[in-house]
Formats: C-alpha cells, sequence, structure tokens
C-alpha cells in the first residue's frame, strides 16, 4: 500500500486517468513495481537511442535496457546445413521477394555462415532503426535497410523484370548501390565480360563496389568482387 501511495502520490486518481489503449502499455511507466526515475525517463518515452553508449545507475534500468534490447532484437534461428538462418520478426514472409531472399539465405548458410533477414523501412514504426542496423549508423547508409546480413556484412538484392537487359542490368546496379555496397542481382540476359566492364566503368565514375553476386535460376556466384582484382 505503501508503494502505491508512493507511485499516485497527491494524485489519488492518477492511475485510473491511464489509458492501456491509447498509450500501448500495460501499465504507467511509474508504478508500484518501478520507480521513481521512471516517470521521466526517455527510453520508455521511446526518446533514448538504445546503441548509444547509456550507463544505467541502478539494476532496474539496467534490466530494463536489456529486456528491451533482447525484444527489439528477437528473430526465428533456423539451423541450415552448416550454418544458420536467422529471420527478424518483422519480416513480411508474404512480401513478393521474400522466397528469393530465403533461397540467398540457404546459399550461404550451406557455406557455414550466419545470414540474417531483416525487415524494409515501409514499416519504421514497429521497430528501433538502431536495434536491427546499428553499424549503419554513422555511414553514408545510415537510414537504409539492407535485405540480408551475412557474417556482419550488409547485402542488398535487386530484380528487374525489363525486355531491356542492359536497362535492368543499369537499374539494378543503381537502385542496389543506394542501399549497400554488396549486392546480389537476378541475372539479366547479359554476358559476364559486359557486366563486369559496366561494374569497372562506374568504379572509374568514383561508385563504391565491393561485391556483385549473380542470382541465376537456383545458383548463385560471385561476378565481381573488390579485394580479386
Amino acid at each position: 500500500m505503501s508503494r502505491g501511495d508512493a507511485a499516485t502520490g497527491k494524485d489519488t486518481r492518477g492511475l485510473f486517468r491511464f489509458n492501456p489503449g491509447i498509450q500501448q502499455k500495460a501499465m504507467p511507466d511509474y508504478n508500484p513495481y518501478t520507480i521513481k526515475s521512471c516517470r521521466d525517463c526517455d527510453i520508455a518515452k521511446g526518446k533514448l537511442n538504445l546503441a548509444k553508449p547509456f550507463i544505467p545507475d541502478n539494476e532496474v534500468c539496467a534490466a530494463c535496457m536489456l529486456v528491451r534490447n533482447c525484444y527489439e532484437n528477437r528473430d526465428i534461428e533456423i539451423k541450415h546445413k552448416n550454418g544458420i538462418i536467422k529471420i527478424n520478426r518483422l519480416v513480411n514472409q508474404n512480401d513478393s521477394d521474400y522466397n528469393k531472399l530465403y533461397q540467398i539465405a540457404e546459399y550461404f548458410a550451406e557455406k557455414g555462415l550466419v545470414v540474417e533477414l531483416t525487415p524494409k523501412m515501409s514499416r519504421p514504426s514497429k521497430f528501433k532503426y538502431e536495434c536491427i542496423y546499428n553499424n549503419l549508423i554513422g555511414t553514408k547508409y545510415e537510414g537504409k535497410c539492407p535485405d540480408l546480413r551475412i557474417d556482419g556484412l550488409w547485402y542488398e538484392h535487386e530484380g528487374f523484370v525489363t525486355d531491356n537487359p542492359k536497362r535492368a542490368f543499369s537499374n539494378m546496379l543503381s537502385h542496389g548501390l543506394k542501399q549497400s555496397n554488396r549486392i546480389i542481382i537476378d541475372k539479366p540476359n547479359l554476358t559476364d565480360a559486359y557486366m563486369k566492364r559496366i561494374i569497372k566503368q562506374r568504379i572509374k565514375e568514383g561508385q563504391d563496389i565491393e561485391e556483385i553476386w549473380i542470382v541465376e535460376n537456383k545458383d548463385i556466384r560471385l561476378l565481381y568482387k573488390k579485394s580479386e582484382e
């Protein structure tokens, strides 16, 4: 009773003014189970970036941050051959490109790698960007949402349907490189020699390209890698 009195203070009807439906919370931030600092906590109000350094000054704050981070980063984990496929809880498995992304994930997992499928930016209100794309903050890709993280490196998949394969290839490169300098594209009806020539021309023009992979039916292969030049 004393803790309840402390939580409401002089506002004895305060708890009854709380609306769980509107505030999307089961109880007020400060209640008989928390501490007074929760009342003005930026984390509870969704204002604090959990990716930035923050040292909790008590066990309640430390536990709160741990639980929130675990919630944001929870996912489905699937053991596949020698590797692991992780599917973030916010990935829409009904998206048109989901099956292609999963095919790509299987390929790299078979090589013993850890592959993560991550959500699109079209659903930003459901997650805190920094909890999933933390290592993109401060880079030129901050704010972007690449499709996959493979052993810690970000990759974007691009597919483009058109009767003009050269235009398709150009568009896939342009769109993909906005998300990451490592991209995986559906093979257009072009020779490897032609595609490599275009890639090298773009690099001469100052574009940042680390890797280009090709998806052709059920096969995936490396077309270009900067370190192998």
